[in-house]
Order: C-alpha cells, then sequence, then structure tokens
C-alpha cells in the first residue's frame, strides 16, 4: 500500500519548511530535522584532528517523497532556520513498491570546515 501522500502531510504538521540547493536548482519542502546526539552515539562519518577525535553536529532528516535526495550532488545543501546542512547519508525508504519517504543524515556546516563545499559561503 502507498502510503506517501499521508506521511508527506504528517510532514507538512510536524516538519519545518526546509529550501534544498543544488547548484542552480532550487526546491523547496517540509521535512523533519532532529538532531541526532539525544538519542544516537553512532558516529556517521571518519572525522580526527590531529589531537584525537572530535564531535560533529548531526541530524536526522526525513522528508517527503518527491524530493530525491538521493539524486542531489555532493555539493547539495539543506538551508533550515537560516542554517546550512549537507547530507552524510542518504537513503530512500521503499515499502510495498513504492517509495514511501526519504531518509539522511546531514552535518551542519560551519565555516572552517575541510569537508564544507563553496555553497555554505554564499
Amino acid at each position: 500500500m502507498n502510503y506517501s501522500n499521508i506521511i508527506k502531510a504528517q510532514l507538512r504538521i510536524a516538519g519545518k519548511p526546509v529550501t534544498v540547493t543544488d547548484g542552480e536548482e532550487v526546491q523547496k519542502t517540509t521535512a523533519v530535522i532532529e538532531q541526532t546526539w539525544k538519542r544516537n552515539k553512532s558516529r556517521f562519518e571518519e572525522s580526527s584532528s590531529k589531537i584525537g577525535r572530535y564531535y560533529k553536529d548531526y541530524y536526522n532528516y526525513i522528508g517527503p517523497y518527491d524530493l530525491d535526495i538521493k539524486a542531489l550532488s555532493d555539493n547539495a545543501y539543506v538551508t533550515v532556520l537560516g542554517e546550512k546542512f549537507y547530507f552524510v547519508q542518504k537513503e530512500q525508504v521503499y515499502v510495498g513498491g513504492y517509495t514511501q519517504y526519504y531518509r539522511g543524515i546531514l552535518k551542519k556546516a560551519e565555516e572552517g570546515d575541510e569537508n564544507v563545499f563553496t555553497a555554505v559561503d554564499g
């Protein structure tokens, strides 16, 4: 059964307005963004400095079926309430022959981060 429209309607109620920018393409939608440190101690990517490992700001993303985050380039970023994030993981939730929604892990983009792309500056 296809629940994608029901999930999208619930995301409009529970989520926040987000803007997804990938090069010249800009898409607006509503998604749930939640910081992962509240319940998840997983590391989603390798990170280290000369003095050892350090904490990164990671967030769960749950977005509607009609914005395919897996098709976004590595330079794509998400803007939520004036803050910029980029995806470190992207996943399609596919059930019953239909894409129900997309989920991913976002990392907060900070100035000076070696993984931050030029889009953060502009």
